[in-house]
């Protein structure tokens, strides 16, 4: 090949590579705002998070960060917006626990598979949450809840958020493994659950420490025990529920996602900036006052502890034999 034809090859080849489709490199996002979608109302621990979590990557990507509530459905109406944006990094999904306990609870409404319908990013914090009883009732520890329990069997009322949820199965699990008998009365949501317990209309409440803390710290209601699987520095000095109930606990969270299919390096630079924020004093100050504990997790590692989760939830729903419809 003479010199003129290898000039003439070389160019070619250039041009070729200049008009090629560029993948979506790290260094090219973001190039416009992105938008956080929060499955619930304004207010709530999740929303609190993705809010944090949005100011501080604006400022660490340069580029806005906007919340964007999406309730209802349990979720649903979130999940199918989300499954349907594409998937360039521009829509990101802030998750709690429901998000990988429906399609085990509520398989009707919820058919899809958090870690395939979705790319995990990263898990941004675990949520502390304790046993809560009414300031009446006359036990100050798990211990002696039980005692109480079985002298009174089946006057202890449980609050709920339905047949299936996360505050059913787990007093369904000390049912069993303690030998009691619990009456459980299912509410539509949380805080009419709360405001029962401080009525003492019923006894007994599982919920996230942030739902119940100014209630505890007011002395109107009782902790007795972290329902979280280790001990939290949230609350130091409180004991968890397996300490005394062997192999009785919870695992909650929140976490960031986006629909399928995002570019690895796109995924790769989230999870970097993300858990990099997590770590800033002020960011751990404000979740922890949520009662919510920052972690540092690869996306690998977020979608394998989503498949645990939805494992643990499928193992407790059949250990329970609890039909779900």
């Amino acid at each position: 090949m003479d010199r003129r034809q290898a000039l003439i090859t070389a160019c070619a080849v250039t041009l070729a590579a200049l008009h090629a489709p560029r993948p979506a490199h790290a260094q090219d996002y973001p190039s416009r705002p992105i938008t956080i979608v929060v499955p619930f109302s304004p207010g709530g621990a999740t929303d609190v998070v993705a809010r944090t979590i949005a100011e501080k990557l604006a400022q660490r990507l340069g580029k806005p960060v906007v919340v964007e509530n999406r309730p209802g459905g349990g979720g649903a109406i979130a999940n199918d917006y989300v499954r349907q944006r594409p998937a360039d990094g521009y829509t990101l999904y802030a998750v709690a626990t429901p998000f990988s306990t429906a399609p085990i609870t509520n398989p009707a409404v919820h058919k899809y598979d958090p870690t395939v319908d979705f790319t995990p990013i990263v898990r941004t914090s675990e949520m502390v949450t304790v046993i809560a009883v009414s300031a009446a009732l006359p036990v100050n520890s798990v211990s002696e809840l039980i005692a109480w329990a079985r002298a009174n069997p089946g006057a202890l009322n449980v609050a709920t958020t339905g047949i299936g949820s996360s505050d059913h199965l787990l007093p369904i699990r000390i049912e069993q493994v303690a030998g009691v008998k619990f009456n459980y009365v299912h509410y539509k949501g949380s805080t009419q659950g709360v405001q029962d317990l401080l009525s003492g209309t019923v006894q007994m409440k599982y919920d996230a420490l942030s739902s119940v803390r100014a209630h505890i710290e007011s002395g109107r209601l009782k902790a007795l025990a972290l329902a979280t699987e280790r001990p939290s520095p949230i609350m130091p000095n409180l004991p968890t529920l397996q300490q005394t109930l062997p192999g009785v606990f919870t695992r909650t969270y929140t976490g960031l996602l986006g629909p399928a299919g995002m570019k690895p390096e796109v995924v790769a630079l989230l999870n970097r900036e993300v858990n990099a924020l997590l770590q800033q004093p002020d960011v751990r100050a404000r979740l922890g006052n949520l009662g919510l504990e920052p972690v540092e997790n690869s996306p690998q590692e977020f979608s394998a502890y989503l498949k645990a989760h939805m494992q643990f939830q499928q193992d407790t729903v059949k250990r329970a034999g609890i039909v779900l419809e």
